[in-house]
């Protein structure tokens, strides 16, 4: 994946040094992610009362069957693509926002087969889950990339508070609509939208010494053997089992419980 850089500030102060990047970042994944949690919980209880009783639940766990798949081989697939990072944060909210809008099928068409929108619910839950990794990896890297190395912390911070608004923001919005699925998964995938346009408003990083320049990915390295040397990694680097446990951890609590066990005592 080809990151674009400007040189002008190379020697230039650090302080606030792009910001204004790592703001649209946090408000797009804020916005994005607002139509997306209450959606995704909201799901299973909406298909549910219209007599689909485990189709919610088994369109959570397409999404991340898929999430898992995925994860291991997107990091590869991105540094060997040429694609802008915008372009991938802009196309995988897409699928984001198509995901949420699926909710208004089972609603607003109550003579379509029943089989009709269980393809379409797990199709698209394929497809977030699928574009999710893609997302993730990509915000890495824009943070990364925009991060002087006395700023990495605060950039964190502030696109952390961003994206963690996002469970109180979906919440209070959530909660006068809940009764009303058709309003709820419209005015949410506005929402999703406006976040993915925010995200599309990115600009290229100004450069500093400070912050890490991407190398270029090596075009006789195969994917596979990219990939194969994932498990070399997670063997030996003591710092891959740090993080392995914390994806553990923050997967189990963050996504599982609510995603699958709040829903369920609904």
């Amino acid at each position: 994946m080809e990151v674009a850089v400007h040189d002008d500030a190379k020697d230039a102060d650090t302080r606030c040094l792009n910001l204004s990047n790592i703001l649209k970042l946090g408000i797009g994944f804020n916005l994005l992610f607002t139509g997306f949690m209450s959606s995704q919980n909201l799901m299973p209880q909406v298909l549910k009362n219209l007599g689909f009783q485990t189709l919610g639940f088994a369109s959570v766990a397409v999404i991340y069957v898929f999430f898992l798949s995925l994860g291991l081989v997107a990091p590869a697939i991105l540094q060997r693509s040429r694609r802008s990072p915008v372009a991938v944060l802009v196309m995988a909210g897409l699928c984001y926002v198509q995901f949420i809008a699926v909710g208004l099928l089972p609603s607003t068409c109550a003579d379509c087969p029943s089989e009709l929108t269980a393809i379409v619910t797990l199709a698209s839950s394929a497809l977030i889950g699928s574009s999710a990794p893609f997302l993730w990896v990509t915000q890495g890297a824009v943070l990364t990339f925009n991060s002087p190395q006395t700023l990495v912390n605060t950039y964190t911070g502030i696109f952390q508070v961003c994206f963690q608004l996002s469970s109180l923001t979906s919440a209070l919005i959530a909660a006068p609509l809940v009764a009303t699925p058709v309003l709820f998964f419209g005015i949410f995938s506005g929402i999703a939208l406006l976040g993915s346009l925010t995200l599309a408003t990115l600009q290229p990083p100004r450069q500093h010494s400070s912050i890490p320049k991407q190398a270029a990915s090596d075009a006789d390295e195969s994917l596979m053997s990219t990939c194969l040397a994932l498990p070399t990694f997670l063997r030996r680097d003591r710092r891959a089992h740090c993080i392995a446990a914390y994806g553990i951890m923050l997967g189990v609590v963050y996504n599982g419980i609510v995603a699958c066990v709040l829903p369920s005592l609904a």
